[in-house]
């Protein structure tokens, strides 16, 4: 019973994708950037953006961090807030596969 609603609390309140349109200024600002964490450590460079998140390649993985968590000042990207690497590498991976699919990509590890 517990387990039931659980189920239930997590199904009826996550929150629905939003596929937010940005304009090219915008993704210019947001791509080919290095990204930061709120510490200053690099986390690697964007690469993309994909509906509602950042692609960012670091170390031969691949994130996907929500863009209402990220700022640019035209230089670089800033992370406000902590960063969930698993959630984000889980996001970043299935951009990955998404992208491997795609004719022409050439996905460089």
């Amino acid at each position: 019973m517990i387990l039931f609603l659980r189920m239930m609390f997590f199904i009826g309140f996550r929150s629905k994708k939003q596929h937010k349109n940005i304009s090219s200024s915008e993704f210019d600002s947001l791509v080919c950037k290095f990204v930061f964490d709120g510490l200053g450590h690099l986390l690697g460079e964007s690469i993309s953006i994909e509906g509602d998140l950042v692609i960012v390649k670091s170390e031969g993985s691949y994130l996907g961090i929500p863009l209402k968590h990220v700022e640019s000042d035209g230089k670089k990207i800033i992370v406000k807030g902590l960063v969930d690497q698993q959630n984000a590498k889980r996001l970043g991976e299935r951009w990955r596969r998404q992208e491997e699919k795609k004719e022409g990509f050439v996905y460089d590890k």
